[in-house]
C-alpha cells in the first residue's frame, strides 16, 4: 500500500507519464514558446517548469530558443510595447507600456512637462531592459527609470535607476551583462560615464570613463565580437570608440569605420553592417564600407514611411539574418550570403527595441 502511494505520487509529479522528468523537459522544450502559455494551464507542474529559467536555459543551450522582437512605439500619444515572433516573422502582441514608478517626492505633474521621454533597450536571455529618460520640470534634471519585461512570463517589474542621470546615451547588452555609455544631461552637455547593469542582482557598476574630447553626442551602437562600438561626434569630426568589458577599457577606433558617419550600425554574426536612410546597407570589410545592397519595397506595399527620429534603431541582427521594421512589405537587394526580412510596423512612431531569447 506504501508503495503504491508513494509510486502515485511519483507519477502525480511527472512531467508525462512513463517518461523520466529530464527526458520530459527536453520534449517541452521542443514545443515553440507561442504554444506555452496554453500548456501551462495542463497543470501545476508544467506551470512551474515552463516559468522556471533552468527550462529556458535548456532551450537556448540546445538551440532551439525562440526569437522575438520586443520593441517601444507610440500610437496615438500614448506608449505601447509590442512582440514579433522572429521565427514567422509575425506580430504576437502589443499592449499599453505600464507606467513608470515614480522617484520619491515627486509628483505625476513633475514628470515629463518640460521634455520629450525618451527610450533604450537592451535584452537579457528572455529579459528585456527598458531604460526610460524624462525631464524633470521642477527639478530642471534628467530622471531615468528602469523596468524589465519578462517575456516569459509576460510580466513588467521595475529596476533601479542608473547612478548617472542622462538621456540620448548608447546601451547595449555584451556577454549578458547590460552596458549605458555615453549621453546628454539636462543642460545638453555630453556624459562620458559608462555603467553596467546586472538585472540577476539589479545592480548598477561605474566602469572606464568614454574618452572624452569635446564630444557631443551619441549617435549609434553595435555589438561584434564581445565589444561595444559606439559612434560618436563633436562639432568638427565623427569617431568610433569601442570598449572591451573583459580589460575595463576604451580606444579609438583606427580600422576606418567612422568613415560612415550615417546609417544605422547593425551587426549579424559575420561583420558589421550600416543602413542609411536612403535603405542602402553597406557592410564594413577589410577596413572600408562595401555596398551589400539595398532594401527596397514590394510594389504592393505603400509608399509612406513610418515615424522615425534621430535616436530611433529600426535594424536588427540575429545570427546571420537582419530584420528590418517598416510601413509595409520590405524585401533586401543583396550581392552576398545575407538573409534580410521586412517586418510591418506601420504609421507608428518607433522608439526602441532589443531580440529576447527564450
Amino acid at each position: 500500500m506504501g508503495n503504491k502511494r508513494y509510486l502515485g505520487l511519483e507519477l502525480k509529479r511527472s512531467l508525462i507519464s512513463g517518461l523520466p522528468n529530464d527526458v520530459a523537459r527536453h520534449c517541452l522544450a521542443k514545443v515553440p514558446r507561442i504554444y506555452h502559455r496554453s500548456m501551462r494551464s495542463v497543470s501545476r507542474t508544467w506551470k512551474k517548469t515552463l516559468e522556471s529559467e533552468d527550462f529556458f536555459a535548456v532551450r537556448r543551450k540546445s538551440g532551439i530558443a525562440d526569437a522575438w522582437l520586443v520593441v517601444i512605439l507610440m500610437e496615438n500619444g500614448h506608449n505601447s510595447y509590442c512582440i514579433y515572433n522572429l521565427a514567422s516573422k509575425s506580430l504576437l502582441l502589443k499592449a499599453p507600456l505600464p507606467d513608470p514608478p515614480l522617484p520619491t517626492g515627486l509628483e505625476i505633474g513633475d514628470v515629463g512637462g518640460g521634455g520629450f521621454a525618451t527610450f533604450k533597450t537592451a535584452a537579457v536571455g528572455a529579459l528585456l531592459v527598458v531604460l526610460e529618460s524624462r525631464t524633470s520640470s521642477r527639478r530642471s534634471s534628467v530622471e531615468n527609470h528602469t523596468r524589465i519585461f519578462d517575456s516569459i512570463k509576460n510580466k513588467w517589474r521595475a529596476g533601479s535607476p542608473p547612478t548617472v542621470a542622462r538621456s540620448q546615451f548608447a546601451m547595449a547588452t555584451v556577454n549578458g551583462t547590460v552596458y549605458v555609455a555615453g549621453g546628454c544631461d539636462h543642460d545638453g552637455d555630453f556624459v562620458p560615464a559608462t555603467e553596467s547593469y546586472d538585472v540577476a542582482t539589479d545592480t548598477w557598476t561605474q566602469r572606464s570613463t568614454m574618452p572624452y574630447n569635446n564630444l557631443d553626442r551619441v549617435d549609434c551602437k553595435v555589438v561584434f565580437q564581445g565589444k561595444l562600438y559606439v559612434r560618436v561626434f563633436s562639432s568638427t569630426r565623427c569617431e568610433v570608440l569601442v570598449y572591451d568589458p573583459g580589460s575595463d577599457s576604451w580606444h579609438r577606433d583606427s580600422s576606418g569605420m567612422s568613415a560612415m558617419d550615417h546609417g544605422e550600425l547593425v551587426a549579424t554574426s559575420s561583420g558589421i553592417y550600416s543602413l542609411t536612410a536612403s535603405d542602402c546597407l553597406y557592410k564594413f570589410v577589410d577596413g572600408e564600407w562595401v555596398l551589400a545592397g539595398s532594401i527596397q519595397r514590394k510594389p504592393s506595399s505603400s509608399s509612406s514611411s513610418p515615424a522615425f527620429n534621430v535616436h530611433s534603431q529600426r535594424a536588427f541582427g540575429l545570427r546571420d539574418e537582419i530584420f528590418v521594421l517598416g510601413a509595409g512589405d520590405l524585401s533586401c537587394v543583396i550581392g552576398e550570403d545575407l538573409v534580410c526580412h521586412g517586418l510591418f510596423l506601420g504609421s507608428s512612431w518607433f522608439r526602441a527595441g532589443s531580440v529576447v531569447m527564450g
